[in-house]
């Protein structure tokens, strides 16, 4: 067996059985109960990453997976012939360690310019860091260094905006821009993946030398799958505080790579780079749900409409109230956060509600009105806080959702993501506060939601974050 490496793709010449690849290169589909050929056992409900070109009717993968893959084949003795013709070459230019007067190679933020240079020693792959850690910069600074026609993926309007002016700050000129109905391509050029799935873009993306994906754990749906795939560059890097790389996951090691570098919160808050949390989690012994009802109402009845645990969020919201503590509170449904808020208005708590339908200047006007000390809470749907959010100043944040990923409309599959996500924006540095405080729940009424729970715990504790968590009765009494 032969195999034609190249900086997309791995071609297979021979004859293979492509099945004894499936170890490394396909997955069990989570939702192949609900499908129904697999129902019928027409489909064996296997995720396959090899697949068949139907003009040459050759077998090909996405060669990110290609370490696994070899490893793989020694491990089975499987003889193979590599036929390397992947266009990455040692980077000649001094790596950029210095953006905008800021320097990334002196303490405390040297880890940034040791990330750098992992993706110029590697050409490719994942650079995992926490949320506040400056991924952007590190990702800039190997734009900067390679100096080569160059994409940022982004798929959120503000991510869109934000990253282009500081680019612009960093790199000391325009940076093209497609979304947002725009169009206008640069060496360096910013894009909404969205747009670029357009097939009049394709040209473009052929031009391409260096892609970097920002928060890349999204290369897992199709739209991140395709313009990763559409672009033929040869140095492909992605930035994620919360990759996965497992099951779907293998989509964002097929097109970026393994995860290159790596540093943890604690790292980070042992640093001062990021203030310290304080995790508190609230056991919620309820009355136990009958086990037979659907997720739908387990969820309401379990999280959205439990009188007990509502009280308790209005509780610690007047604990941070007392204290003269901002906080932010999320919810999953809109229901949920509007019968929140009304509580804690009952309760004396100034606060106020945004979602969906709450245009930005509503928004940025109740997060101006928090920070100022006019609110003492605001009350939010998950979904329009979450990736590009960036608020230093928040102090407390109380997890209302009770969801597997700690509220987010792609739960399904995220195990956690969401939480940590939401974590590190809490952790940024600001001069008003030295801790953040996370309250989240323990839900006893249903193996659903006991579930939830343990897997945001779970998830807490592999991301280093084990000696910061302990009970809210433990606050209370002083030891937290």
């Amino acid at each position: 067996m032969r195999l034609e490496v190249y900086d997309v793709w791995t071609w297979i010449e021979g004859k293979i059985n492509i099945q004894l690849l499936d170890p490394v290169t396909s997955y069990m589909s989570p939702s192949r109960y609900f499908v129904e050929s697999y129902r019928k056992g027409i489909w064996d409900g296997r995720v396959r990453y090899v697949k068949r070109h139907k003009e040459s009717g050759r077998y090909y993968f996405p060669t990110g997976l290609f370490p696994r893959v070899t490893r793989h084949l020694r491990k089975k003795n499987i003889y193979h012939v590599i036929d390397d013709k992947r266009r990455i070459e040692p980077c000649q230019n001094d790596p950029v360690f210095e953006l905008a007067g800021k320097r990334l190679d002196l303490p405390p933020y040297d880890y940034q310019a040791r990330a750098v240079e992992a993706c110029l020693v590697n050409g490719r792959g994942i650079v995992q860091t926490p949320t506040g850690s400056g991924k952007s910069l590190i990702g800039i600074a190997v734009i900067k260094t390679l100096d080569l026609p160059a994409i940022w993926l982004t798929h959120r309007l503000n991510l869109l905006y934000q990253t282009k002016r500081v680019m612009e700050e960093c790199l000391g000129e325009e940076i093209g821009i497609v979304g947002d109905s725009q169009i206008d391509y640069k060496k360096f050029t910013i894009g909404m993946v969205q747009s670029l799935c357009s097939e009049k873009h394709r040209e473009f993306l052929k031009t391409r030398e260096v892609v970097v994906g920002d928060e890349i754990h999204h290369l897992e749906s199709t739209m991140w799958y395709d313009n990763f795939a559409y672009c033929p560059a040869p140095y492909r890097f992605g930035l994620s505080a919360t990759p996965c790389l497992e099951n779907d996951g293998l989509s964002l090691l097929g097109m970026a790579g393994d995860i290159i570098y790596q540093v943890s919160a604690k790292d980070l808050v042992d640093r001062g780079v990021l203030c310290q949390p304080r995790i508190f989690f609230i056991r919620m012994d309820n009355v136990p749900l009958e086990s037979k009802l659907r997720f739908s109402a387990v969820y309401a009845q379990g999280i959205v409409e439990n009188e007990a645990r509502n009280r308790k969020i209005v509780d610690v919201a007047k604990t941070f109230r007392d204290e003269g503590k901002n906080c932010l509170t999320l919810v999953n449904r809109v229901s949920h956060g509007k019968d929140l808020t009304a509580l804690m208005k009952r309760s004396d708590i100034n606060a106020e509600f945004v979602y969906g339908k709450s245009t930005k200047e509503e928004r940025d006007q109740a997060f101006e009105d928090l920070f100022s000390g006019k609110l003492d809470n605001i009350v939010a749907t998950a979904q329009i806080v979450g990736e590009g959010s960036d608020f230093p100043q928040l102090e407390c944040l109380i997890n209302a959702t009770g969801g597997k990923g700690g509220g987010d409309a792609s739960d399904s599959g995220e195990t956690g993501r969401v939480t940590i996500q939401i974590i590190g924006r809490g952790m940024r540095k600001h001069p008003k506060k030295k801790t953040f405080d996370y309250v989240d729940f323990l839900d006893n009424s249903h193996r659903f939601l006991k579930n939830a729970s343990r897997d945001r715990i779970s998830t807490l504790r592999s991301e280093g974050y084990t000696e910061f968590i302990d009970f809210w009765e433990n606050r209370k009494n002083g030891n937290g």
